[in-house]
């Protein structure tokens, strides 16, 4: 796995700055999905936001919705306010 923090650099170079073309997501998406791998040690949420995203916008709707009903059955039963207030560090 490579550097978490870097990994978001890139991800956010291609897909926050401006309006990003579908290369940008195809050249994200592997990098989204790792960054998703992540996520049973980060907790980062909006690392799933990215990826399901990332994936609707490429039309694999099927992969998205999957992402986020894994997400959802993880999270559905937990007190999510203490997210919702914590700090957003996402670089």
């Amino acid at each position: 796995m490579g550097n978490l923090d870097e990994i978001r650099s890139i991800t956010k170079r291609l897909l926050r700055e401006g309006s990003p073309s579908l290369q940008q997501y195809e050249d994200a998406l592997p990098l989204c999905k790792e960054l998703y791998e992540a996520f049973p040690e980060t907790h980062e949420l909006w690392d799933v936001h990215q990826y399901a995203n990332c994936l609707k916008k490429l039309n694999k709707l099927d992969e998205a919705e999957l992402i986020c009903e894994n997400v959802y059955s993880e999270f559905k039963d937990k007190d999510l306010s203490q997210e919702s207030n914590r700090p957003f560090l996402y670089k």
